[in-house]
């Protein structure tokens, strides 16, 4: 509760309650199984081209990645990045 309300800015109260505790569980499972994801090579690159407006060839690509957890799915690169950074 505490990070919660400290992520949510200064002078905030944040209770303890079961959608929080939910979340916390789930972003405990996503660390762990994470560190596991990363050296058996889980995480699926994907190469985004990127193409200029007007009739020129390619110039680039952006690489996406994507992770697909054994239990929960589809783990979005808003969630897994986040906890890999940090």
């Amino acid at each position: 509760a505490l990070i919660e309300a400290k992520r949510l800015g200064r002078d905030r109260v944040k209770v303890f309650d079961r959608d929080l505790a939910l979340r916390s569980e789930r972003r405990r499972l996503l660390e762990r199984d994470l560190r596991r994801a990363i050296p058996s090579q889980a995480l699926e690159a994907y190469f985004q081209p990127i193409l200029p407006l007007r009739g020129q060839s390619g110039c680039g690509a952006e690489v996406l990645a994507r992770w697909r957890h054994p239990v929960l799915g589809p783990v979005g690169p808003d969630e897994f990045v986040t906890i890999a950074s940090e």
